[in-house]
């Protein structure tokens, strides 16, 4: 049973998604859609780390995330609100199903807006699929490669590729850039690949490549990113 505002609320429905070292709940309640993202949780591909696992950050708006953009966040159909208060418990029931417990606050002021999220649910573990590496198009940390470029078929990169892995498992890039006085401001130096599946661009700093995005084919590919 989950409580918004005071307010208790069935659910009816609910899943729970692991992508790049953050968790995702999609509820579906006799009130509407609820989603809850962003949740920072260990650097995992599968829900087996959170057998017993458990976040408490009093204040989201201080909190060193790895990428400030991708802050918690709270949703329902009446709109979005950023998480200033969050403290959740994560229990893994079985390899389908995870226990949450969740605790949160807005820091909406607004009236029609929820400021409290508080109860428990059980949410089925939707593991990552090529559908949400297609669909995502935001950098993601290099560490991922080793789990996420298989999905799509691709040849695995270890956490610390350089350049001479990337162009050993693809071969020559079809496309490079970055620059320091580039109009957009300055922009990393990059290569970017055209593959039957998707678009595939790595973000190089030295040698080492820290992100790579994976983008769809039906979209103009972004190199700012």
């Amino acid at each position: 049973m989950l409580e918004l505002d005071r307010k208790p609320l069935s659910v009816i429905q609910a899943d729970a998604s692991l992508f790049a070292g953050r968790l995702g709940i999609d509820i579906e309640t006799d009130f509407g859609a609820i989603a809850l993202d962003n949740i920072p949780v260990p650097d995992v591909s599968d829900f087996t780390a959170l057998l017993d696992y458990r976040i408490r950050i009093p204040n989201c708006h201080e909190y060193n995330y790895e990428d400030p953009l991708l802050r918690p966040w709270f949703s329902t159909e009446m709109g979005y609100s950023d998480v200033n208060r969050l403290d959740t418990s994560l229990r893994l029931r079985d390899d389908r199903l995870l226990s949450v417990t969740i605790d949160l606050s807005t820091s909406e002021t607004e009236g029609s807006l929820p400021q409290n999220l508080r109860g428990s649910l059980l949410a089925n573990c939707s593991p990552v699929d090529s559908t949400q590496l297609l669909t995502f198009s935001g950098p993601i940390p290099i560490r991922f490669a080793e789990s996420y470029l298989p999905i799509l078929g691709l040849p695995s990169l270890p956490s610390n590729a350089t350049l001479k892995h990337v162009t050993s498992a693809f071969g020559k890039p079809d496309h490079t850039g970055g620059s320091a006085n580039s109009k957009h401001g300055s922009v990393p130096a990059w290569i970017r690949y055209t593959l039957p599946s998707c678009y595939l661009r790595f973000q190089i700093e030295g040698e080492l490549i820290s992100i790579f995005t994976i983008m769809s084919l039906s979209d103009p590919p972004c190199d700012l990113l």
